[in-house]
C-alpha cells in the first residue's frame, strides 16, 4: 500500500461516488451503468489534467474537485450515444 499514490485511492472513490450518484440522479433516462462509469471516469480524469496544467481550482491533496466533477457532469448527455460491448448488446429490457 506504501507505493500507491494517494492520488489513485482519492480518484478512485471520487469517481465511483460520481458514477453513483449519476446513475441514480441525472435526468436522462436510464443508461448502460458502464457507460456511466467510463464517462465518469473520462471526466475525472481530464480534472486532473486541469490539475496537471497548474490551472485555478479546489484540491483534495492531488486531486481536482471542482473540473473534474464539471467534466464528468458535461460527458454524461453523451452516454446514449456509446455503442454497448457486446456482453450487454443482449441485455433484458425492464418491465413497465
Amino acid at each position: 500500500m506504501t507505493g500507491v499514490p494517494p492520488v489513485l485511492i482519492t480518484g478512485l472513490l471520487f469517481t465511483l461516488l460520481l458514477t453513483g450518484l449519476f446513475y441514480g440522479l441525472w435526468p436522462y433516462a436510464r443508461r448502460v451503468f458502464i457507460h456511466v462509469l467510463l464517462l465518469t471516469a473520462a471526466g475525472v480524469l481530464l480534472g486532473q489534467g486541469w490539475f496537471w496544467l497548474e490551472l485555478p481550482s479546489l484540491h483534495v491533496g492531488d486531486l481536482d474537485l471542482v473540473p473534474g466533477l464539471l467534466f464528468a457532469a458535461a460527458l454524461q448527455p453523451l452516454g446514449g450515444r456509446l455503442p454497448l460491448p457486446p456482453g450487454l448488446a443482449r441485455r433484458a429490457k425492464p418491465k413497465i
